[in-house]
């Protein structure tokens, strides 16, 4: 007979935790807008600037109403605000550009109604973009995901649609046994990084040409650096950065080239 210690007991309540976090903040990722930061290259002064930089609290609108009429339109100095004329020295300042990104469903969503626009036109149907197609494709495949497993915890079937079932998947979590938490959790894998692939707006991901080690199909892996994680867009396996060494390792055994290593860990 076996006996399970405090500690035990413990660490496995530690390790349900981290996988309760890591599938709720991807889980919200779906629901709820982020926000990226993008370093950028501003003018400044060179030297100390003519006048003091305005109080922290003072707004852009304010900071532009010192500006006289003719120096309108003309660079002005991100420290104080004032124009950058002709014959002062300049210099470059780093500054962090914030953009906030719209949730991930509904950026599939937008690309789904955009392929859609104009398709019932006077010449007949119209093809739509693979792009459109792989995003109601990963639409479709979060949302039965996700009517799957609130039906399964809660024992009915849900009639919600799919931003109100993530939301009540998440309150629900902290619920479940460990063997289903594994389950949501792989799952949540596929939708999550489907939609960060399907839904890129910075760089494009990477497209390896060999087979998905899941389904042995051709050309269908994406690769995305920032986040690291992959994904097949055939059978819808998924990778992050805890398993995606092993999709490296296959992806260089198949390339055959050594030069692969600086792509993938």
């Amino acid at each position: 007979m076996t006996t399970t210690r405090p500690q035990d007991r413990t660490d496995e309540r530690a390790a349900s935790s981290r996988v309760v976090e890591r599938i709720t903040d991807r889980l919200r990722e779906l629901i709820e807008p982020r926000t990226t930061s993008v370093p950028s290259w501003v003018r400044a002064h060179a030297g100390p600037c003519p006048v003091p930089p305005p109080a922290p609290s003072t707004s852009y609108a304010a900071a532009m109403r010192r500006l006289t009429p003719e120096h309108r339109g003309i660079p002005t100095c991100v420290e104080c605000g004032y124009a950058l004329r002709a014959g002062d020295g300049q210099r470059l300042v780093p500054r962090s550009h914030v953009v906030e990104h719209p949730p991930l469903l509904e950026q599939l969503h937008d690309a789904i109604v955009g392929s859609t626009a104009g398709a019932a036109s006077s010449s007949g149907p119209e093809s739509r973009p693979t792009a459109n197609l792989e995003a109601l494709d990963a639409w479709t495949t979060i949302d039965q995901g996700m009517r799957f497993w609130v039906g399964a915890i809660t024992n009915r079937q849900p009639a919600a649609d799919v931003e109100h079932l993530t939301v009540d998947l998440i309150r629900r979590l902290p619920t479940v046994d460990r063997d289903d938490l594994r389950c949501i959790d792989h799952d949540v894998l596929r939708f999550w990084a489907r939609a960060r692939v399907v839904t890129t707006w910075d760089t494009a991901p990477l497209k390896p040409h060999v087979p998905c080690m899941n389904c042995d199909v051709r050309g269908k892996l994406q690769v995305r650096l920032e986040p690291l994680l992959a994904v097949c867009l055939g059978c819808g396996a998924a990778w992050d950065s805890t398993t995606i060494g092993v999709l490296g390792e296959h992806i260089r055994i198949m390339l055959g080239d050594p030069i692969s290593e600086a792509v993938l860990p």
